[in-house]
């Protein structure tokens, strides 16, 4: 699994990307790319079906949310009331 050292929103962050092969079926490849940031976790996910050829297919995607800045959350509050 090759690793890429890069930083996201000015955080250190790491990207693995995976290759999963299954026994039963060598001809389906998936390759899982993860994006982990220092202090967070796994910020994002997403796995992909390598299909033939060139072609590809995104099978599923996980990207962590982060709460809005707290500026936002006053200003929803005062136009509420």
């Amino acid at each position: 699994m090759p690793g890429i050292f890069v930083e996201n929103q000015g955080r250190p962050c790491a990207v693995v990307q995976e290759v999963v092969v299954w026994n039963t079926v060598p001809e389906q490849h998936f390759e899982i790319n993860h994006v982990y940031v220092q202090h967070v976790g796994e910020l994002e996910r997403r796995e992909i079906q390598l299909l033939t050829g060139r072609a590809s297919m995104v099978v599923r995607e996980m990207r962590l949310v982060e709460d809005l800045p707290r500026q936002i959350h006053s200003e929803e509050k005062r136009q509420a009331n």
